[in-house]
């Protein structure tokens, strides 16, 4: 009896409307620093933030501005 399976696992933006849903992993992106650090930065908009994109279109990006909206900072 053959029992093997073919599993594709797709990464993207967790739709639960989307056909057969189940969210396998969770993935958390946040910023760090040290206190020394922010200490320089009394205004974040001062700061030099980094960005990057992911090379497959089809991914939802992960941007400062969304973090900066859910943390409810402008």
């Amino acid at each position: 009896m053959d029992r093997r399976i073919d599993l594709a696992i797709r990464y993207r933006h967790f739709d639960p409307l989307s056909e057969n849903p189940a969210e396998l992993i969770t993935e958390r992106f946040g910023m760090y620093a040290t206190q020394q650090y922010l200490q320089y930065f009394p205004n974040i908009k001062n700061a030099t933030l980094l960005e990057e994109t992911w090379k497959n279109p089809n991914l939802q990006p992960i941007t400062w501005k969304q973090y900066f909206l859910k943390k409810n900072l402008k």
